[in-house]
Formats: structure tokens, C-alpha cells, sequence
């Protein structure tokens, strides 16, 4: 599978990654495998609050 994800995305993922001691697929693959699990019970993601702010978001939909 090729995910094209955003430079701060990945950046983040590399920073979690390393954290653990782990390599950025790892920690892909264990994050797919819990929203999998969570959509294939029924359950929600947790809310991870808008990482932008909504101020920007505003911004960026008005542009």
C-alpha cells in the first residue's frame, strides 16, 4: 500500500516512531490496525481536536 500523507504528518509519525523505537511503517501499520478494529466494532475515533485551529481552517476554506 502507498499512503501519500503530508510532510507534518509524517514528520510526527517519525518523531512517534522514534520515541518507541520503531520504524514509521510500524507505527502506520499499528495505527490502521486500531481504527480498523475501533470502525469494525462500531466504535468512534477519539476526538483528536482540529490540529490547525479552527481559526485557520476558517481561513483556508474563505481563500
Amino acid at each position: 500500500m502507498n499512503l501519500k500523507i503530508q510532510q507534518h504528518v509524517y514528520a510526527g509519525l517519525l518523531a512517534e516512531a522514534k520515541r518507541r523505537g520503531t520504524t514509521v511503517p510500524n507505527l502506520a501499520r499499528e495505527v490502521l490496525e486500531i481504527a480498523a478494529h475501533l470502525f469494525d466494532n462500531g466504535e468512534t475515533l477519539p476526538a483528536l481536536g482540529n490540529t490547525y485551529g479552527e481559526h485557520n481552517e476558517q481561513q483556508s476554506i474563505a481563500k
